[in-house]
């Protein structure tokens, strides 16, 4: 075989290995991920190696490389090793993104009138929560694979502790929270816990805390509301934890569209200001006070948005102030966000895993008028939305999850270099809700952020009012508190000037 007959069948085998091993992936994600990638470098090597020794024609080597990404697919979906208790590829993503100076912890506080009774807490956790297999069981690597295994020394006492604070002070409650924030799980068993805190000075507090390799933030939150009930008695839940199933698409018009938005996904990194500084490990939290939910709306409407496109708008003239009492330059930076996108349906029973992906949201910080930051902010959301960034993004977090954790951390930095922040909002419920049949008066959720990302913010509502939380690394932002006062000021003066 000439030269120009072996680069044709290489050719022609990348591109066999790509369209095949593709199309396999998006019918068997995750499984078929690895074998997209594996199948890739065996049909190349294979036909190039089989083309020298063989010589045979273009066109037979070319139908085996056709063959090659099926084959490989199949032995993964089917090897011993995929088995339900075997870690995903994304939630192995995620349990490797742990770092000495960033937890992958998601942080959420319910606060309350009176704490709960500890034996009615212990059984709503034993009969609600612990029939998630997941709460029960620890990662463990086992022949080069991680699987959830049983906890054979489980103990609930490990997991639920009540411990009242050494002086009843809002200021120590805070530092309580931000050293909880900052502090590792114990990762020799099951990765969360809940701690009662019963003399907050505004009642009673319960701070949760789970490792994002458990769920997302969406199936978490879901998790928690389902230990809640609408009336303060107690109502029996029979309802089984589902095992974690995969989004459908269609695959060749999903392929189309992850390849328009693969460019749109390269750019250059985010402007260097205080956010950008190196991780300390010490971790600062606050939020705002609880603002009208009704009024925010009002507010969208009349500017023919949403409820979402505000709070980003308001998170950017934050971001304003806060530079400007900061002495940092605001005209001409870049500043995006990272906002996690949800892929599952949440129509469906809760299921755990992590299928999430993201979008890089540039917030209008040099903007000074704040209906000028929302018609940014809404442009650049409605041009996102039309695309499947999110997906793509899923997809990637799914292919470092096979990888050695070191070139995952390097991939993963290089990521996160494009944005400042992560950036959550949560529609949380209507109605008042009540935990262990106490009412739950307010709740706040801090998200994890990766690699050398040390800024978190989030936005939960609840009833009829929203608030803005902010998790940091000290080292960026050293008084959190103070940020979260400026998207307080930014909103209320809106507020105040649209009505």
């Amino acid at each position: 075989m000439t030269t120009t007959g072996i680069v044709a069948t290489l050719k022609f085998a990348i591109r066999a290995a790509n369209g095949l091993g593709l199309l396999g992936l998006f019918m068997n994600l995750p499984h078929a991920l690895p074998g997209f990638l594996a199948c890739h470098l065996t049909a190349t090597l294979g036909t190039l190696l089989l083309a020298f020794h063989l010589k045979r024609s273009v066109p037979g080597w070319g139908l085996g490389a056709l063959i090659l990404p099926f084959i490989t697919s199949t032995w993964l979906t089917f090897r011993p090793e995929n088995t339900p208790d075997a870690m995903t590829a994304g939630d192995n993503c995620w349990y490797s993104m742990e770092r000495d100076v960033n937890h992958m912890i998601v942080v959420g506080i319910l606060f309350f009138d009176r704490a709960p009774e500890k034996a009615a807490l212990e059984q709503l956790i034993t009969e609600r929560l612990l029939k998630f297999d997941r709460f029960r069981q620890v990662p463990r690597l086992r022949n080069g694979h991680r699987y959830w295994e049983d906890d054979e020394d489980f103990q609930l006492d490990r997991h639920l502790h009540f411990r009242p604070l050494p002086e009843p002070s809002l200021q120590t409650f805070q530092a309580h929270v931000d050293t909880l924030s900052g502090q590792k799980l114990d990762f020799e068993h099951p990765l969360w816990d809940l701690e009662v805190v019963p003399n907050h000075p505004d009642g009673a507090a319960i701070i949760v805390r789970i490792h994002h390799c458990n769920a997302d933030g969406i199936a978490l939150v879901r998790v928690l509301l389902s230990l809640t009930d609408k009336a303060a008695a107690a109502v029996e839940n029979t309802t089984e934890a589902p095992r974690a199933s995969r989004p459908k698409h269609h695959p060749l018009k999903l392929l189309w569209e992850l390849i328009v938005a693969f460019p749109r996904m390269l750019m250059l990194p985010d402007s260097r200001t205080s956010f950008k500084h190196p991780l300390t490990g010490q971790r600062g939290t606050a939020w705002s006070g609880q603002l009208p939910l009704q009024d925010i709306k009002k507010l969208a409407h009349a500017h023919g948005g949403k409820i979402n496109d505000v709070v980003l708008a308001a998170t950017a003239g934050a971001v304003r102030r806060y530079f400007q009492q900061s002495n940092e330059p605001v005209d001409g930076i870049t500043f995006r966000v990272l906002v996690p996108v949800n892929v599952r349906p949440l129509d469906g029973p809760i299921v755990l895993g992590n299928q999430v992906g993201f979008i890089y949201l540039p917030l209008p910080v040099g903007v000074a008028d704040p209906v000028g930051r929302l018609r940014a902010v809404k442009a650049g959301m409605d041009a996102i939305k039309s695309g499947k960034e999110a997906v793509l993004a899923y997809f990637s977090l799914s292919v470092m999850g096979t990888l050695p954790r070191g070139v995952q951390h390097a991939l993963m930095d290089a990521f996160n270099d494009n944005a400042s922040s992560t950036m959550t909002n949560v529609p949380g419920p209507r109605e008042q809700l009540f935990f262990a049949g106490e009412a739950i008066r307010n709740m706040v959720f801090f998200g994890p952020q990766s690699g050398k990302m040390g800024v978190g913010l989030s936005v939960f509502s609840y009833q009829d009012t929203l608030t803005m939380g902010i998790s940091a690394d000290k080292g960026m932002i050293p008084h959190p508190e103070v940020f979260t006062a400026c998207f307080e000021q930014e909103l209320r003066e809106w507020l105040a000037h649209s009505g």
